[in-house]
């Protein structure tokens, strides 16, 4: 599939893959009418892309908040090699699943 200039440029502001965004731009035939039928005030193609990728982000998110811990534990690993320096990445995790783990005991009242 051939990405896109703007479809590239908007992707990589939001850290989403080209291939995604290209991908519902492709579906939707022409994306500014698609995000117009929930959005009438976007007016040009860019913003209309950048609506389509702060969804698909919110929807990655959204992706690991319900997958459960598996799937949130596999996402804070990947990110911690991302993140952080190699020998540091596996006490990241660990402290960032920890937190994880306290702020939701306080949110459920459990502490």
């Amino acid at each position: 599939m051939k990405i896109d200039q703007g479809v590239r440029a908007i992707a990589s502001v939001f850290g989403l893959e080209p291939q995604l965004l290209q991908a519902a731009v492709v579906v939707e035939g022409d994306i500014l009418k698609a995000v117009q039928r929930r959005y009438p005030t976007v007016k040009i193609r860019d913003e209309a892309l950048s609506v389509v990728a702060r969804c698909g982000v919110r929807a990655m998110c959204d992706w690991i908040r319900k997958g459960g811990d598996e799937s949130r534990r596999g996402f804070i690993t990947t990110w911690a090699k991302w993140w952080t320096l190699p020998q540091e990445a596996a006490c990241w995790r660990n402290a960032m699943l920890q937190a994880l783990a306290a702020a939701e005991a306080s949110a459920s009242g459990r502490i």
